[in-house]
């Protein structure tokens, strides 16, 4: 009776963890659908790359372009969120959301700005704007916009860098973002963030990442 027990109950643990792994794929499917194409990526770029693959199937690293305008100027971003797996993903899109709606009220804001008001934003969103609040949640972030009219990039980022490549044989150029996180609670408004102007003539790449990336073995 004991083996014929355990044998059901095992039996019922396989059935709920598949439902459940069959729920956060689906999850993980309508994540990816809100992160724009390569295509969509590629228009303005000679070549564009990207590496996404979350831990958990879902998770808090994001990536995003701004609608193109016609004013020969496009942003690019990077966003990681507090936790990993469904709570992660859950503040991700709520993230890419609001970066969506700064965007569609004010598509020429500079990078410095939108960060800032991207981390008051979502602080108000999760009612973290009180000295009563219940969580702590924020997210790193780095936003590149891309002027091509005048041939420059201008960066500005919360806890993430950008990484400059030259066409010579200078070293790599590493722009750091600021030391601090955005959107955890706090009562005082986040203001603009430092930005650096980068002139595309005379650089091969740039390149954001995540500390997914430097928190690999190896």
């Amino acid at each position: 009776y004991l083996v014929e027990s355990n044998s059901r109950r095992a039996l019922e643990m396989s059935e709920l963890h598949e439902e459940l792994i069959d729920s956060v794929r689906y999850a993980g499917r309508i994540q990816k659908s809100l992160l724009p194409t390569k295509k969509n990526l590629q228009v303005g770029f000679s070549d564009v790359g990207v590496i996404w693959e979350p831990r958990d199937i879902v998770g808090g690293d994001v990536y995003w372009r701004s609608e193109d305008i016609g004013n020969n100027h496009f942003t690019v971003g990077l966003i990681d969120c507090t936790g990993h797996g469904v709570p992660g993903a859950l503040m991700s899109m709520m993230v890419l959301s609001i970066l969506n709606r700064i965007y569609a009220e004010d598509a020429q804001i500079q990078p410095g700005v939108a960060l800032a008001r991207l981390g008051n934003l979502v602080r108000d969103a999760l009612n973290q704007n009180s000295l009563e609040c219940d969580s702590n949640d924020g997210f790193d972030a780095g936003l590149c916009k891309i002027d091509l009219s005048n041939r420059k990039l201008i960066f500005s980022g919360a806890r993430n860098n950008c990484f400059v490549v030259p066409r010579g044989d200078d070293p790599i150029l590493r722009i750091a973002g600021e030391k601090s996180a955005l959107g955890y609670p706090g009562i005082t408004p986040y203001t603009p963030l430092e930005e650096f102007e980068i002139p595309l003539d005379g650089y091969r790449m740039f390149c954001m990442a995540s500390d997914g990336i430097f928190d690999q073995p190896g």
